[in-house]
């Protein structure tokens, strides 16, 4: 069963459930046996004997309580445990992944699948299966009882009647998860489009509230409809099932009647066989209304299942570059617009700046450069071995201007939670005049200003220590004064000297432009590699760039 695919730790709390509820079944098991014995032999008992029965009858039904109390706490324990180990190895897998790969789906998406359907993984699948495993037990042990302790026929006819009850869920399954993965597509388009008009709440004034209203009114009242659909057609199958277990009870009297009056069974047969058939009835409902919550949670299982099987390539660590990154022939498309045909070197330890209008690919080529977007044609390599072949994320840092910055303090927003070096005076030593901000004691980097959460990134990025910088306007967000200064640290300070910088940036002085090596200048989906000189250096620092396309 995949169910074994998503237990590990908590096997332990679901095997000591199933001992204390088997325990506990047992014992109770017994009591309709004594029934029978006291019934058949009324008025022959004395009143010791009587008191001595009720005592065991007390003792019993304390051994199922504690045994029932102890099942609910490793229950508790266990789902608690199983949720964080489904979590876990969902944000491991997802954290595998490369970035294209990562990006094909919304954070949302992501965020709404751990947050409400691995919760439904165990509520809807781990705990029913529980429950029909003590429903087994239970089932198992009475009938056992029944079978050899009462009447064999009445036993037979019982549990014949019970699995037809049972195959009801099979049967109408198809159609039960139909329903449910339609109300689910409607839930999903639900939560985007809530998201949607959350990220436009600046928008909303008294010209258009009534408006936006009325569009989460539309989708809140698609989903309701498609989850009355899903609940219907629940209903019925629900229904359907009780019927038949409820029948039991019927033909369970009519064959105690009968046999009763060919006087093939006593009273206290009778009685006790009647307690049996009660006592069935609960863990066959139980176990029809278990396989239909499972059944209903199975395309989320299967999807989780998928999702956690995949593992991340293997390759080879590349931890220094010493040579160049070539592009042969590289091409890219999406929507409208298209690379192509790109070919040039990146030579280590040089300086590049990319220039170029809106809409020419300057952002995606350095995305391509970095390895968060995948060449559609043509290869990138990195000292002559295939960028997407080998491991290079501790070689290059990519800062864009809107770089993320974690609800943390500057220590742990440089370092990434300690996974690089905090050197704090060596930080204080470069010429960015960063110091007002590293003597900051603020606990929430959030709360720094577009230019402080910028200069952050840059400090991650030295604290990495890679070989190659990337960056896609940096200082986009930096005043006018403090942005050459952190221009002219990128070319000029000891720390960046031996760094192979590449740079989109826009509104660059005279005097930072001829600090670089290399200008990089995209044309409608193509891009030209030259030296910079005193030719083209008027050009550059005359023409204000385009900001992030």
């Amino acid at each position: 069963m995949k169910i074994f695919k998503l237990i590990e730790e908590e096997k332990k709390y679901i095997i000591l459930q199933v001992i204390f509820d088997l325990i506990g079944v047992s014992c109770l098991a017994v009591s309709p046996l004594i029934q029978k014995n006291f019934f058949d032999n009324a008025g022959k008992y004395e009143i010791g004997y009587i008191i001595r029965i009720i005592i065991l009858y007390f003792l019993i039904h304390a051994v199922y309580i504690f045994s029932q109390y102890v099942c609910m706490i490793y229950a508790f324990k266990g789902g608690v445990i199983f949720e964080k180990d489904l979590k876990k190895k969902y944000f491991k897998s997802l954290f595998s992944r490369h970035d294209y790969e990562f990006r094909k789906k919304e954070i949302g998406d992501y965020i709404s699948f751990q947050a409400n359907d691995i919760t439904a993984l165990e509520q809807d699948y781990l705990q029913p299966f529980i429950d029909i495993i003590r429903s087994g037990n239970m089932f198992l042990v009475y009938s056992l009882v029944l079978f050899i302790g009462i009447d064999w026929r009445i036993a037979l006819i019982i549990i014949t009647t019970s699995i037809i009850s049972i195959s009801i869920p099979k049967i109408f399954g198809g159609l039960l998860e139909k329903h449910r993965d339609i109300y689910q597509s409607e839930l999903a388009k639900y939560v985007v489009k809530i998201t949607d008009l959350l990220e436009g709440f600046r928008l909303i004034n008294n010209r258009t509230i009534n408006n936006i209203e009325k569009q989460y009114e539309k989708s809140l009242q698609e989903v309701a409809e498609k989850r009355y659909s899903f609940g219907k057609v629940k209903s019925f199958t629900l229904s359907l099932s009780l019927f038949l277990t409820k029948m039991v009870k019927v033909i369970t009297f009519i064959s105690i009647v009968v046999l009763f009056c060919q006087k093939e069974i006593t009273i206290g047969t009778g009685v006790a066989t009647l307690s049996y058939v009660s006592a069935l009835i609960d863990p066959i409902d139980n176990i029809l209304y278990d396989i239909t919550t499972m059944r209903s949670v199975r395309k989320i299982r299967d999807e989780y299942i998928s999702f956690i099987k995949y593992k991340k390539d293997n390759k080879p660590k590349k931890d220094s570059f010493t040579e160049a990154i070539s592009l042969k022939n590289v091409g890219y498309e999406y929507e409208n617009f298209k690379l192509q045909n790109i070919s040039f070197d990146i030579k280590v330890g040089k300086k590049y700046i990319i220039v170029g209008g809106n809409g020419t690919g300057k952002s995606t080529l350095l995305k391509l450069i970095a390895g968060y977007l995948k060449p559609q044609a043509g290869n990138i390599l990195i000292d002559g071995k295939d960028i997407n072949d080998v491991d290079h994320s501790d070689l290059i840092s990519y800062i864009d201007q809107n770089d993320h910055i974690f609800k943390e303090n500057i220590e742990n927003n440089i370092t990434v939670y300690n996974s690089y070096k905090y050197e704090r005076q060596k930080y204080m030593g470069l010429s960015l005049k960063i110091n007002h901000i590293l003597n900051s004691t603020r606990s929430n980097c959030q709360k720094m200003s577009g230019g402080e959460k910028q200069i952050i990134s840059l400090l991650r990025a030295i604290s990495k220590e890679g070989d190659i910088l990337l960056m896609d306007e940096p200082f986009s967000a930096v005043d006018y004064e403090h942005a050459p200064i952190l221009t002219n640290a990128i070319t000029t300070d000891k720390i960046f000297k031996s760094k192979t910088v590449v740079m989109i940036t826009y509104g660059i002085s005279k005097e930072n432009i001829e600090k670089f090596d290399y200008q990089i200048a995209m044309r409608a989906g193509n891009a030209e590699v030259s030296e910079i000189t005193l030719n083209n250096l008027e050009i550059m620092s005359n023409t204000k760039l385009c900001k992030k396309d």
